[in-house]
């Protein structure tokens, strides 16, 4: 059984890496800039030049994350805002361990489909501990469902307006 002191020392050093997570993005996310200009009402250049009707992801999302390499889950909310032509800010936002905030941006590539579903996709990068995170996911009447990996974990989320 694990001693009082083995586990203060696990939970101090998952306490650091979640900061470390939470700055490491916020100064990035700081450091990043749009070279698109984006349109007035929140939807991308990309889809206006659709003849669909154009896409609108902005705004807030909520719902939950699981690993499926640790078993790990939690709630998470995601907030949208246009990059540009066929891309989104997106502000990641959840709970490890049921009490550890995280937070990291990411900027995803929008590609819309006939049957009106979307895909994103894009990549980020937290740092050495962590390495690069991938995410893939399709939405479909208001859900999104997406799967993340990276060198050693990979996972899901589903999000909804």
């Amino acid at each position: 059984m694990p001693t009082r002191k083995t586990l203060f020392n696990s939970m101090r050093n998952v306490c650091v890496l979640a900061t470390f997570v939470s700055i490491n993005s916020t100064m990035a996310a700081a450091q990043q800039t749009s070279p698109n200009p984006v349109p007035d009402d929140g939807t991308t250049t990309a889809a206006k030049s659709d003849s669909r009707a154009p896409v609108n992801l902005a705004g807030h999302w909520r719902g939950s994350w699981h690993s499926n390499s640790t078993g790990h889950k939690g709630p998470m909310q995601a907030s949208f805002q246009c990059a540009g032509a066929g891309q989104w800010k997106v502000v990641f936002r959840g709970r490890f361990c049921a009490l550890i905030p995280f937070q990291y941006s990411a900027v995803l590539r929008e590609q819309t489909h006939a049957d009106g579903s979307v895909t994103l996709s894009g990549s980020r990068n937290l740092g050495p501990l962590l390495g690069t995170f991938h995410f893939r996911g399709t939405i479909r009447d208001g859900r999104l469902n997406a799967r993340w990996w990276s060198k050693n974990e990979s996972g899901s989320f589903v999000l909804s307006r």
